[in-house]
């Protein structure tokens, strides 16, 4: 139940993550607002780059 719940904290930040970098915002200005590291920023940018859209694809759900 715990780990559950964390692993929907983490998923839930790299949504975050992916939204801000997706709208524009700089790593330095993510992490502030999200409290990610930039590992986990520059893991999120890559799959937006070059990843097969997953996060476009929920982002793109979340805005309807």
């Amino acid at each position: 139940q715990r780990q559950m719940c964390i692993r929907d904290r983490a998923m839930a930040q790299r949504l975050h993550v992916a939204k801000l970098l997706n709208d524009g915002c700089k790593y330095s200005d993510v992490a502030e607002v999200t409290g990610a590291s930039t590992a986990t920023i520059s893991r999120v940018s890559r799959c937006l780059t070059y990843g097969a859209d997953g996060y476009k694809l929920v982002l793109g759900r979340l805005e309807k």
